[in-house]
């Protein structure tokens, strides 16, 4: 039985195919819309929400959302999904950044905006001053940036009525 919720568990995460009709929203569009309500939300460590988060607290209450379950730590959250290069991020992908402490990562958002072109991103993340939304080139971010990972498909978080803010 052990075994068995054990492969369970590994299955689900290596699934990263979301079916939209199995979710409340109708697209990635949809999802981050309802990310932004929490704009200006409080930040306090260990915040899970609604009403409070940390960055890992964010990420994981709006995946949850999706029904996609990620561990409550930016660090474990890297180890999710596809390793993706920043100028491939597209809206509902994650991206990392180093801790201020010198930690390799130690800070987590979420795409909403891609620009294929320049390779700039926007993201919706919570730090000291709330859930906020920021750029990838502010220097701040520009210069901690490590990585990326899709934990949606492409054709996913690109709905087939729009390409707005996707990469195909």
């Amino acid at each position: 039985l052990v075994i068995l919720l054990f492969i369970t568990n590994i299955c689900s995460f290596s699934s990263n195919k979301l079916d939209w009709s199995s979710t409340k929203y109708k697209d990635v569009d949809e999802w981050i819309k309802f990310g932004k309500k929490h704009l200006r939300r409080t930040y306090r460590n260990g915040g899970v929400g609604p009403y409070a988060f940390d960055c890992s607290g964010f990420t994981m209450y709006m995946y949850k959302e999706l029904g996609y379950a990620l561990p409550h730590s930016s660090s474990a959250q890297s180890d999710h999904g596809e390793k993706i290069k920043a100028t491939h991020v597209q809206p509902g992908d994650l991206v990392f950044y180093a801790g201020s402490k010198g930690s390799k990562i130690g800070h987590v958002g979420i795409v909403i905006e891609a620009n294929a072109e320049t390779g700039e991103f926007r993201f919706i993340h919570a730090g000291r001053g709330g859930v906020r939304i920021n750029s990838s080139s502010d220097g701040h971010y520009n210069r901690r940036y490590v990585g990326a990972r899709r934990i949606l498909t492409p054709q996913d978080s690109c709905p087939s009525s729009s390409d707005k803010g996707c990469i195909r």
